[in-house]
């Protein structure tokens, strides 16, 4: 064999090892944060307006103008025709992770990013 053949042989090995190594240390995804909204416009509640709505199934849900800016919690309750709440319904909650926010269902745990949506982690 040649020094050349040998050489290549080598590097061709040494990078299979070095691919093994990196495929086992995958990178952690962020952490998910609570989060509240910051300067809400339109946009920004029409986006979770229209991502609840198509979560519960519904064409539309009516939400406060004021959600997610006392509590990261959003939780949608269930009232008779008298105004008394039946039951607790649907359950969101807004994150942040890293720079992006995010709307979690928290009865299925599915989540949405956000594009209108501007918010700051709880500490």
């Amino acid at each position: 064999m040649s020094f050349l053949v040998k050489t290549k042989a080598a590097l061709i090995g040494v990078g299979l090892s070095l691919l093994s190594a990196c495929s086992g240390m995958a990178a952690k995804p962020l952490a998910a944060h609570a989060a509240l909204i910051v300067d809400a416009d339109a946009a920004a509640h029409k986006e979770l307006s229209s991502l609840i709505a198509k979560a519960v199934k519904q064409p539309s849900v009516r939400l406060s103008a004021k959600m997610f800016e006392k509590s990261s919690l959003l939780v949608l309750d269930k009232p008779d025709l008298s105004g008394n709440v039946l039951q607790v319904g649907p359950r969101f909650q807004l994150l942040k992770q890293g720079d992006a926010c995010l709307l979690e269902f928290k009865d299925t745990a599915q989540r949405w990013p956000l594009r209108h949506v501007q918010c700051v982690a709880v500490p």
